[in-house]
């Protein structure tokens, strides 16, 4: 078997050129492996040496004891505050670095708002009693425009205490907590003091159940960027409308738009897409050109959110848009028969017979 050649400066490598005849002497075999072997722990040590210099650098960076046993002293880790120049003295544009997450009951009141924070920006609160997606939603939320998260909480109880003496546009809301849920937070807010609800939960069960308090989105865990955007543009809507009715009752009375159930989410309709509304028991069935959705609420609460120059009531349980009506005729006593362009038709109520006159300009 041939016999490895001993490395340059071990010993065996003299004994095998002084063997006579060329032949290496059978007792350099084990010469040679001998220093071989110093060879290459000298060889490993200079590796040791050079990784350990540098893990002493970097325990000392970080404060950490080195191998002597003193003690570096440990480097302050730097908090860089800065607020953007554009923002008003005064104002509360200023942005922290995000530290770790709250803790368990902690109201926290950061100034977050990125890009144009001032009087119309949005207040955010997050009710969620997991730390990782708290903190993870507030970053979502503070790289959004006209957005001012000013709250976070990680319990219904620390939640309801802080929302009922400071007042919020939106509340980015968990369903499952313990002690106090979502639904049950909602319930103890005085009806004037509830702001605009998106639901962000784990679990796509309570979607109906949300749609009955009127919440204007339903976020499924992981959040998606692109789902949120979403919902912050229905939020951004209705604030805007809520802002313009405040400063003007008479503007915004009656909403261009209507949010109805899809699939787990919420869709809105224009209400010109609107042919007609029928009731289902406590539903009312909307119905459009191909399709229709149900949402819960009563025939007269519906009708009160629609502008009468648009909508008539024919009865109780029925109302339609006016320009969709094409043709009128007779149907008993106080009673007609109403044809719609699309071909369907429908018979008014005795006590509507007024409202139906008065709407479709019939004479008397």
């Amino acid at each position: 078997m041939e016999r490895r050649s001993p490395r340059r400066g071990c010993a065996g490598a003299a004994a095998a050129a002084a063997a006579p005849g060329g032949e290496r002497d059978p007792a350099c075999t084990v010469a040679a492996h001998r220093p071989r072997r110093a060879c290459d722990r000298r060889q490993a040590g200079r590796g040791r040496t050079e990784r350990g210099h540098f893990r002493r650098r970097r325990s000392a960076a970080f404060g950490a004891p080195s191998r002597a046993g003193a003690r570096q002293p440990a480097r302050t880790p730097e908090v860089r505050l800065w607020s953007r120049r554009s923002a008003a003295p005064g104002s509360q544009c200023a942005r922290r670095d995000d530290g770790p997450p709250a803790a368990a009951g902690v109201h926290s009141v950061s100034a977050r708002c990125h890009g144009g924070c001032g009087m119309n920006a949005m207040k955010v609160a997050i009710v969620d009693d997991e730390p990782l997606a708290r903190a993870r939603l507030a970053r979502l939320l503070d790289a959004q425009p006209g957005v001012e998260v000013v709250g976070q909480h990680a319990d219904g109880g620390s939640a309801l205490a802080a929302l009922s003496k400071e007042a919020v546009d939106v509340v980015f809301l968990d369903i499952r907590m313990p002690e106090l849920g979502g639904f049950a937070l909602l319930e103890r807010l005085a009806p004037g003091r509830r702001p605009m609800v998106v639901f962000v939960t784990a679990y796509p069960v309570h979607a109906l159940d949300a749609f009955e308090v009127q919440a204007i989105d339903y976020l499924l865990k992981p959040l998606s960027e692109r789902r949120l955007v979403q919902a912050l543009s229905r939020a951004r809507e209705l604030h805007a409308l809520r802002t313009a009715h405040a400063a003007d009752p008479s503007v915004g009375r009656y909403p261009k738009r209507i949010a109805v159930p899809e699939r787990g989410r919420m869709r809105l309709i224009q209400v010109t897409e609107i042919i007609h509304a029928s009731a289902r028991g406590n539903y009312v069935e909307i119905a459009l050109e191909d399709t229709s959705y149900l949402i819960r609420d009563t025939m007269t609460g519906f009708a009160a959110r629609l502008d009468p120059a648009i909508f008539v009531r024919i009865h109780r349980s029925r109302l339609v848009r006016i320009d969709m009506v094409e043709h009128v005729e007779p149907y008993g006593p106080a009673q007609y028969w109403l044809r719609l362009r699309n071909g369907q038709g429908m018979s008014s109520g005795r006590s509507y017979r007024d409202p139906v006159r008065a709407a479709l300009g019939l004479l008397r």
